[in-house]
């Protein structure tokens, strides 16, 4: 009787423990960024500064209302080329 009864306690220990459970190896889809050529529009030409328009001596020759002139058109071109770049390079993003 004492054998009947370790057979039945090692037999039911063995339902006693909890089945192991199977993975299955699933495809999961992953996004990854990858970095592309900007082919969007065509770079202006950047404006030159003005000490490569302008030598030493005929900034010189001007007086302050031709020089401020000059330095608020320049200014005005590197706004426009700025906004330029901007537009031919936003698809980009």
């Amino acid at each position: 009787m004492t054998r009947l009864a370790i057979f039945a306690a090692l037999a039911l220990s063995g339902c006693a423990t909890t089945p192991q459970i199977i993975y299955r190896d699933r495809s999961v889809e992953v996004k990854v960024p990858v970095v592309q050529p900007c082919v969007v529009g065509v770079r202006p030409p950047v404006p030159l500064p003005l000490n490569k328009q302008y030598t030493a001596d005929q900034w010189k020759a001007l007086d302050p209302k031709q020089k401020a002139a000059i330095v608020s058109a320049h200014a005005l071109a590197l706004k426009t080329y700025g906004e330029n770049v901007n537009g031919a390079t936003a698809g980009c993003q």
